[in-house]
């Protein structure tokens, strides 16, 4: 399917498990934490572009954090028992609509990285990539932080974006 019809088919099987009897929530994502798969990308603050072979050392230089990226619909906090802990999670046109403004939802790990004292609601971010998309994220919403492999030391912080990138997942 084209990126259009593959936003319809997920929002219409997402739709119609909702209806079944006894579902609670539907959550919809290519990797769930402690999974086989694991997605990741770097991310930081949005800013200007940094030059060529730049080392930021703090997240107000530019620094960036490898953390596990998400790909989730609006009910995949509640079916995955993720406490929201600020803000909000996605809606239905930000999870489907290629169209709606790029939002993103950290987690309080990674939110605590790039804003260390505190604030990251209403903030952007950018994954840095080597295509140069410029791209910034308004973080809408902050939830707990989880354990995505088995080994953690610390939890690394996770970056999730609506479903819809599921059809353009951005370029490392």
């Amino acid at each position: 399917y084209d990126a259009t019809r593959s936003l319809a088919v997920l929002g219409d099987v997402e739709r119609r498990l909702a209806t079944l009897p006894g579902v609670a929530a539907v959550g919809i994502a290519p990797v769930v934490p402690m999974g086989i798969i694991h997605l990741s990308r770097d991310v930081r603050r949005a800013g200007p572009d940094l030059p060529d072979g730049a080392r930021p050392s703090t997240p107000e230089e530019g620094r960036t954090f490898d953390s596990p990226f998400n790909a989730v619909n609006e009910g995949y906090f509640a079916a995955m028992g993720v406490r929201l802990l600020s803000g909000r999670t996605f809606t239905d046109v930000e999870s489907y609509d290629a169209a709606a403004p790029p939002v993103a939802i950290l987690d309080d790990a990674l939110a605590r990285r790039l804003w260390p004292a505190g604030g990251a609601l209403g903030e952007r971010i950018q994954f840095e990539t080597r295509q140069g998309d410029r791209t910034a994220y308004v973080v809408v919403g902050i939830v707990a932080p989880s354990h995505w492999t088995l080994f953690e030391a610390e939890l690394p912080g996770a970056v999730f974006v609506p479903v819809k990138a599921l059809t353009k997942v951005p370029p490392t």
